[in-house]
């Protein structure tokens, strides 16, 4: 494409340099040689623009563009630090998490948790990995032989970090807000995180850990990637409920029941 628009580019300036000395154009007087050559000067730039716009793709720069709006994308981030997931973790009323462990994630927002349950009260849903299934073995030995195991761990760590996030919020508060954790067992596309209407999108491909994998920014819009995001988590969350593998932290971490559940 790039060769046939040099090619024409070329023909049409011969053209009109023949034209130009068989038709007396230097005969003419000043004012229509100024009309020539600025009519001339803009067909060549009208030229240089497609040439351009060939060359470094920006018709297709424009369509991805209007593809990442109507999906609701509002950044593309390397690694999932992320200041603003803190701020919308600890300021939304509902917050749905699934991911294979998130032992580093829930470790990190502890403090905007606390504040999610004790500010907002608000209904926190966790849905991670079945321990010791197939799908965790697969996935540790992807990352690495010496990871046999090292989920599984990481899951009972959650276990207990949402214990303690709930003991320390019925401290603070009378009523704080709950915690519920489900297991899957095969349903993992990736890692998830919603807040309200705000979504955070984390690619898994192992044998990167999900820390350092592309993040994508999530806003609400009508059949937006949220909204297929939301719909992927209450699907998955109603079908473990069928499954029975429901831990609700709730209210329940002075209670009898509780401490015999995770003790």
């Amino acid at each position: 494409m790039k060769n046939k628009i040099a090619y024409f580019v070329s023909l049409l300036i011969t053209i009109i340099g023949l034209v130009s000395n068989y038709s007396g154009f230097f005969d003419l007087d000043s004012g229509v040689k100024k009309f020539l050559g600025i009519s001339l000067f803009i067909v060549l730039g009208i030229l240089l623009i497609i040439m351009l716009i060939n060359k470094y793709g920006i018709f297709s720069i424009i369509r991805t563009g209007e593809a990442i709006r109507i999906l609701g994308i509002n950044r593309i981030v390397i690694g999932n630090r992320n200041e603003k997931l803190q701020e919308k973790i600890r300021n939304s009323n509902e917050i749905r998490i699934i991911t294979v462990s998130g032992d580093n994630l829930i470790k990190v927002l502890k403090n905007d948790i606390h504040e999610a349950l004790t500010k907002k009260k608000a209904l926190i849903k966790i849905i991670v990995a079945t321990k010791n299934s197939e799908f965790l073995e697969d996935i540790e030995n992807i990352e690495s032989p010496y990871r046999k195991g090292a989920i599984t761990t990481e899951i009972e760590n959650i276990e207990r970090y949402i214990k303690e996030y709930q003991e320390e919020a019925q401290k603070v508060v009378e009523n704080p807000g709950k915690i519920e954790l489900r297991f899957f067992r095969t349903h993992l596309r990736a890692s998830i995180i919603l807040c309200d209407n705000w979504g955070w999108y984390t690619f898994n491909l192992p044998p990167k850990r999900a820390l350092h994998c592309p993040s994508i920014e999530l806003i609400n819009k009508d059949e937006g990637l949220y909204e297929m995001c939301s719909e992927h988590f209450n699907g998955v969350w109603n079908y473990n409920e069928l499954r029975h593998t429901t831990k609700n932290i709730g209210h329940l971490a002075d209670s009898a029941k509780f401490k015999n559940e995770y003790n």
